[in-house]
C-alpha cells in the first residue's frame, strides 16, 4: 500500500511539472505570435504610411507636372501666335520684296529705254506735233473743206517726221505724200470763196435793176399841168410778152425770192458735194436773173462776173485723208507696248 501511494505521488508530482513547462511554452509561443503580429502590423502600417507618402508625393509631382504642362502649353500657344505673326510678317515682307522687284524691273526697263536713247523727249515732242498737225488738217478739211489749209498742215507734219530721221516712219511719210497729192488735185478755187460769193449774190439781189426799167417812154417836150400830174402816177414802158407778168413790185420781189432760194439750195448742194444738183441750181439762178433783171447795166457788172465764177466752180468729191494719222498712232502704240510702257 505504501509503495503504491509513493508511486502515485511521484506521478502526481510529475504532472504539475509538465503542465508548467507547457504553459511556459504556450506563453512563449503566444508572445512570439504577438511579436510577429506586431512586427507584421508595424510593417504593414509602415508600408501603408510609406505608400501614402509616396502617393502624396506622386500627386504633388503630378500636380506640379500638370502645372508645368499648363505653363508649357501657354508658352507653346504664345510661341505659336508669335510664329503666326512672324509668318504674316514674312508674307508681307515677301510681297513687298516682290513689289520692289517688280518696280525694280520697271525701273530697269525705263533706264534701259533711256540708255538706248531710242526715243528722247525732243523726238516725242516732234511726234506729238506731227500728230496734232495731222488731226488739225483733217478737221479743217471736214469742217470747212479748205483743201489749201489741210495740205499745209499735212506738209508741216511731214516736215516734223522728216526731222526725226527714223526709218520706221518712212511708210507714214509715203502715205502723207499721197494724201498731199490728192489735196493738191482739188480745184484751186477755194470752197469758202464760192460759199462767200453765193452769200454775196443773195445780198445783192434787192439792188439789181429789172429788165426794161430804163426803156421808159420819152414824154413830149411840151406837157401841161395835167400831163405832169398823170406822169407822176402812171409809168409807161415797152415790155415783151414774157415780161408782161413781172411789172409789179410784188412780182419782182417774188422773182428775187426764187433766185435767192435757188442760190441757197446751190450752197447746200455744194456743202453736200452734189455736183450735178449744184450745177443745175446755179444754172436756174443764172437763167432767172438773165430773164428778169438787167445784167448788162453798169451796176450789175460785178454780179455778172460773180455769177460766172460761181458757175465755173465744179464741186468734186473731197479726199478723205486719215490713213497717215492712223499709221502714226499705231506705230507709236506698238513702240510703247514693245518698251513695256502703255500710253
Amino acid at each position: 500500500m505504501d509503495g503504491e501511494d509513493t508511486r502515485m505521488n511521484e506521478v502526481n508530482s510529475e504532472h504539475p511539472a509538465r503542465g508548467g513547462r507547457g504553459a511556459l511554452m504556450l506563453a512563449l509561443a503566444a508572445l512570439a505570435i504577438a511579436i510577429t503580429t506586431a512586427i507584421a502590423v508595424w510593417y504593414v502600417a509602415d508600408a501603408t504610411d510609406r505608400s501614402l507618402q509616396e502617393r502624396e508625393a506622386t500627386s504633388r509631382r503630378v500636380a506640379l507636372a500638370e502645372e508645368e504642362n499648363g505653363q508649357l502649353r501657354r508658352q507653346i500657344s504664345a510661341l505659336t501666335r508669335r510664329f503666326d505673326d512672324d509668318d504674316a510678317l514674312d508674307r508681307s515682307l515677301r510681297e513687298e520684296l516682290l513689289g520692289i522687284s517688280e518696280r525694280a524691273a520697271l525701273l530697269e526697263q525705263a533706264i534701259k529705254r533711256v540708255s538706248e536713247n531710242r526715243m528722247d523727249s525732243v523726238s516725242e515732242l516732234r511726234l506729238n506735233q506731227a500728230e496734232l498737225l495731222l488731226s488739225a488738217g483733217i478737221e479743217r478739211l471736214g469742217l470747212f473743206h479748205d483743201a489749201v489749209a489741210a495740205a499745209t498742215a499735212l506738209r508741216l507734219a511731214d516736215s516734223e517726221l522728216a526731222r526725226l530721221e527714223d526709218p520706221r516712219y518712212a511708210g507714214v511719210r509715203q502715205t502723207l505724200a499721197q494724201e498731199i497729192a490728192e489735196l493738191d488735185a482739188v480745184p484751186k478755187q477755194a470752197y469758202g470763196e464760192t460759199l462767200a460769193l453765193l452769200t454775196e449774190l443773195r445780198v445783192r439781189l434787192p439792188q439789181l435793176p429789172l429788165r426794161g426799167a430804163s426803156s421808159l417812154v420819152t414824154p413830149a417836150p411840151a406837157m401841161g399841168r395835167f400831163e405832169t400830174l398823170l406822169r407822176g402816177l402812171v409809168r409807161v414802158r415797152r415790155v415783151s410778152p414774157r415780161e408782161a407778168g413781172m411789172l409789179g413790185p410784188l412780182a419782182a420781189d417774188t422773182l428775187r425770192a426764187v433766185v435767192a432760194l435757188d442760190l441757197l439750195h446751190a450752197e447746200e448742194a455744194l456743202r453736200q458735194q452734189d455736183a450735178t444738183r449744184y450745177q443745175a441750181l446755179v444754172g436756174q439762178a443764172r437763167n432767172t436773173l438773165a430773164f428778169g433783171f438787167d445784167l448788162d447795166a453798169a451796176s450789175s457788172g460785178d454780179v455778172r462776173q460773180k455769177l460766172a465764177r460761181v458757175a465755173a466752180y465744179k464741186p468734186v468729191p473731197w479726199p478723205m485723208p486719215g490713213a497717215a494719222l492712223e499709221q502714226l498712232v499705231n506705230l507709236r502704240h506698238t513702240r510703247d507696248v514693245a518698251h513695256g510702257i502703255e500710253r
